[in-house]
C-alpha cells in the first residue's frame, strides 16, 4: 500500500506501511521526513489504493488541501491569484498484439501504427498563489521561456552551420559525408529533446500535493497553464 508524507519544502514523499514510525528521504531536498505511526498514516491519507489523479479530483471536489484557498507555494497566506491549468494524462493502455502477455483493459483511442490502444483523461485545476508568489512565478516563468527560446535559436544556428560544413565536405570528402551527417543529425535530435519550455511549470506542479505525484510518474503528461487572474475563493 502506498502512502504520502510531506516534506517542509512542499514535496510529497511516497512511502509504505513498513516505514511507519521512521523517516524517509525527500527526493526534492534530500532532507529526512518523519513517517507517522501506521494507524495515523492510514487515517490521514484516506484510501491508499487511490491514484494521485483520483486524490486530486477528491481534493478539488472537497476544496481541501491543496485547493483549500491557501497559496500552494508558501502555504502561509491566502491565495489572491490563480492560473487555470489543464493536464492530459494516460488512463490505460491495451496491447493489441497477439503475442502480448499483458491483459489490460481495452480503451477508446487506437493507433494503427502501434501494437496498443490508449485512453487519455483530462483534469482541470487551479494553481493558487499569494501576491508575492504569483509575481515570483510569473518572473521565473518569463525567464525560463526566454532561455528556452534562446536554446532553440542556438539549435537552429547550429543546424545551419553544420549544413554548410556538410556541403563543403560533400565536395572535398564525399566518402565521409554520410556517416558525419548521420552523427550530426543524431546529436541535434538529442539536443532538441532537451529543450523543454514547460519544464519550469512541470517542476512547480511537482511540489503540489497529489497532482505532483501524478506529474512525477507520468513524464508524457501534457500540461497547459492559463493566464493569471484574480482568485475569487
Amino acid at each position: 500500500m502506498v502512502f504520502y508524507v510531506f516534506c517542509d519544502c512542499g514535496c510529497s514523499v511516497c512511502t509504505n506501511i513498513i516505514h511507519a514510525g521512521s523517516t524517509v528521504k525527500c527526493p526534492q531536498c534530500k532532507a529526512d521526513v518523519s513517517v507517522p505511526s501506521s494507524n495515523r498514516l492510514q487515517d490521514q491519507d484516506g484510501n491508499p489504493l487511490w491514484t494521485p489523479m483520483q486524490l486530486t479530483s477528491i481534493s478539488l471536489k472537497n476544496r481541501s488541501v491543496p485547493f483549500s484557498g491557501d497559496c500552494q507555494v508558501c502555504k502561509n497566506f491566502e491565495a489572491t491569484k490563480q492560473r487555470d491549468t489543464k493536464v492530459t494524462f494516460l488512463v490505460s493502455k491495451h496491447f493489441t498484439s497477439p503475442d502480448s502477455l499483458l491483459d489490460l483493459p481495452r480503451i477508446e483511442i487506437h493507433n494503427a501504427d502501434l501494437p496498443f490502444s490508449a485512453s487519455f483523461g483530462q483534469m482541470n485545476f487551479p494553481l493558487l498563489f499569494c501576491d508575492d508568489c504569483s509575481k515570483r512565478f510569473s518572473h521565473q516563468w518569463k525567464l525560463q521561456s526566454a532561455k528556452s527560446f534562446s536554446e532553440i535559436l542556438l539549435v537552429v544556428g547550429a543546424m545551419v552551420f553544420f549544413a554548410m560544413v556538410l556541403i563543403v565536405l560533400a565536395v572535398v570528402l564525399p566518402i565521409l559525408t554520410v556517416p558525419l551527417a548521420v552523427g550530426l543529425i543524431g546529436k541535434l535530435a538529442v539536443d532538441q529533446k532537451k529543450v523543454r519550455p514547460d519544464q519550469f511549470v512541470r517542476d512547480h506542479i511537482k511540489k503540489i500535493k497529489w497532482i505532483g505525484d501524478a506529474v512525477r510518474s507520468d513524464l508524457g503528461m501534457k500540461i497547459e497553464v492559463g493566464a493569471e487572474k484574480k482568485f475569487l475563493g
